[in-house]
């Protein structure tokens, strides 16, 4: 076992899929603690409702990184990407979405 679930179940692009959970999680969260419904969701992203609630229901295979981003941008939220060594020589690095 991984500490990716997408990789172990065996879907292509894992560590992407993982990102994209990871982004959808904390819009669920800033949904919430913004007191926001789908409806007001959906008119400030310009995503249908229907949308917002499949992405939010973890559908969201075809939705790309740099759209969730715009996404959480539209919802008066900052993202940094930020690289760094990973510290295992000649390691594979890995993304990870850290909420600040």
């Amino acid at each position: 076992m991984s500490n990716n679930v997408f990789a172990d179940i065996g879907l292509p692009d894992p560590d992407t899929h993982l990102v994209k959970a990871q982004i959808v999680s904390n819009l669920g969260n800033i949904i919430t603690d913004m007191g926001l419904t789908q409806a007001e969701v959906a008119k400030l992203t310009g995503w249908t409702q229907p949308k917002v609630s499949n992405i939010l229901r973890g559908r969201f295979r075809e939705i790309s990184i740099e759209k969730l981003i715009e996404v959480t941008n539209a919802l008066s939220h900052n993202v940094r990407i930020t690289i760094e060594k990973t510290p295992v020589k000649n390691g594979r690095g890995k993304t990870t979405v850290l909420v600040g």
